[in-house]
């Protein structure tokens, strides 16, 4: 990690007001997640088939599949426990990017004593949802905002590897849509691709990365995917998360690796005092001090 990331966590730490876990950062495979196979627990779960898994984690493994999912959702208990809040604390909950429900699948007990909810643009996988996930009530979003819920909707909206594939300008135009959604004083949970990520930069962004903050590679999936043409590849510096993304949220913890050991994890609050936000501007287009 470059040096300036350390000066500005000394910096926004002595602050007070955002909380570190940088345990994450140099997180390892460990044998278990080169060599995975399905958990005991997902035998009695549905299957979405193959076409459907492998749009979720980009290939029909479905011991990936289910094993990706159970740890997803540890590691949102584990990253949300940063902010003291426990998952079953919140009463309203989003998975805003629920695929064939990869996580939703792990939240049955929750979705039972809690109103759970997941979004997505894949229309045949929320149809695979809303006839094998009867615990979350499932809709199908549009390419951009407005979602189909009411004003301050969630106290909890989580995300697993949405803002790692958009553009700058879809990107902020979700972030104020999240906002919106979000109740005032609840938690939101997204990933990024930032320098644990970026390793030993084989798409040769780094200069890019450290000098603009966002860098939106867009000819990764081509044609043949079967993929939106605007759904790429996206890497965020952390100084721009911070900078950027605290237009409209409380940075609360940042994880480096925070998301099976690849994606940064950060954890956001929309403000108790609902001021309203910014207008959203591009972040500095320089290397921060």
């Amino acid at each position: 990690m470059s040096h300036w990331i350390y000066l500005r966590r000394a910096a926004l730490a002595a602050r007070g007001f955002v909380v570190f876990n940088w345990t994450a950062r140099c997180l390892e495979k460990t044998p278990e997640m080169l060599d995975v196979t399905i958990p005991p627990e997902a035998a009695s779960m549905p299957d979405p088939g193959a076409e459907l898994v492998s749009r979720v984690v980009g290939g029909a493994d479905r011991a990936w599949f289910y094993w990706t999912g159970r740890e997803s959702v540890r590691e949102l208990r584990r990253t949300l426990g940063v902010a003291d809040r426990a998952l079953d604390s919140f009463e309203s909950i989003l998975d805003f990017g629920c695929g064939c429900g990869r996580m939703l699948l792990w939240m049955e007990e929750l979705g039972r004593t809690r109103a759970l909810y997941g979004t997505d643009i894949d229309a045949e996988a929320i149809a695979w949802c809303r006839d094998h996930v009867p615990y979350a009530d499932v809709t199908v979003n549009d390419t951009d905002p407005p979602l189909r819920y009411a004003d301050a909707a969630f106290d909890l909206v989580f995300g697993h590897s949405v803002f790692t594939h958009v553009d700058e300008r879809r990107q902020d135009a979700w972030l104020i849509e999240l906002r919106r959604v979000t109740a005032p004083g609840g938690f939101l949970v997204l990933s990024t691709y930032g320098e644990v990520a970026l390793g030993d930069d084989r798409w040769r962004i780094r200069e890019r990365f450290e000098h603009d903050g966002i860098v939106f590679i867009d000819d990764v999936f081509g044609p043949e995917y079967p993929l939106p043409n605007w759904y790429q590849l996206t890497y965020h510096a952390p100084w721009y998360v911070f900078e950027h993304w605290s237009r409209w949220f409380e940075i609360r913890a940042y994880v480096p690796g925070g998301a099976l050991g690849v994606q940064d994890q950060v954890l956001l609050q929309r403000r108790e005092d609902d001021a309203a936000p910014p207008r959203p501007l591009p972040a500095r287009r320089r290397r921060p001090a």
